[in-house]
């Protein structure tokens, strides 16, 4: 199992950047504008769509995880519960 990034000759730098990009729009609850970045970018259009259900659930999950919640409280000083 390789731990490491993967390598630079297979991963596309632009479509990285553009799957962030997306990722940061959909955490926002921004989902016109990812629309809007995919229709920017026709070359890299079909797998900014393959990959747009994964990026859903990533930005869904980074919400949950958030210190912060959707709705504002702050529950950074909370700790998670230690299994005895």
């Amino acid at each position: 199992m390789n731990d490491g990034p993967p390598p630079e000759d297979i991963v596309d730098p632009a479509l990285a950047g553009l799957a962030e990009e997306i990722t940061t729009q959909l955490q926002g609850g921004k989902a016109r504008a990812v629309e809007a970045i995919i229709e920017r970018h026709p070359a890299e259009a079909g797998a900014l769509r393959a990959m747009l259900p994964t990026l859903r659930r990533l930005a869904e999950l980074a919400r949950v995880v958030s210190p912060r919640n959707p709705r504002g409280r702050d529950f950074s000083d909370r700790r998670p519960p230690v299994d005895a």
